[in-house]
């Protein structure tokens, strides 16, 4: 391991541990880091996970839309509810939203599906 992964790991470590970039900073900058690199790699790191952890939050989005749209499909073309699938539609956009709204930059959260 590079002298450089080992710094990205101490940083992301930091951010995921203190929870506040402030507090992490000082935390990092004690490990060969001025103030100033510390600042910016735990922002690239923050703004990194917080993408990661949006564009998992879309990927559970996406099946409640297209479960809610089908849903919709099959009301227009018989005329019934179909329960089942307004609940799970349901379910999944406020999972997703949920996700979606609450995703931070903190640590990558991690799907159980992936291996």
């Amino acid at each position: 391991m590079t002298p450089e992964d080992r710094r990205y790991l101490t940083a992301r470590e930091a951010v995921a541990s203190e929870r506040d970039i402030g507090k992490a900073v000082f935390r990092v900058a004690d490990r060969n880091f001025s103030e100033d690199e510390a600042r910016e790699l735990l922002e690239e790191i923050y703004r990194t996970n917080q993408s990661e952890n949006r564009k998992s939050a879309w990927m559970r989005v996406i099946p409640g839309v297209v479960l809610f749209v089908v849903f919709w499909v099959v009301f227009a073309a018989t005329g019934r509810l179909y329960y089942l699938i307004l609940g799970g539609s349901g379910l999944s956009l406020a999972w997703g939203i949920a996700s979606l709204l609450m995703a931070n930059g903190y640590e990558v959260e991690v799907d159980e599906g992936e291996d």
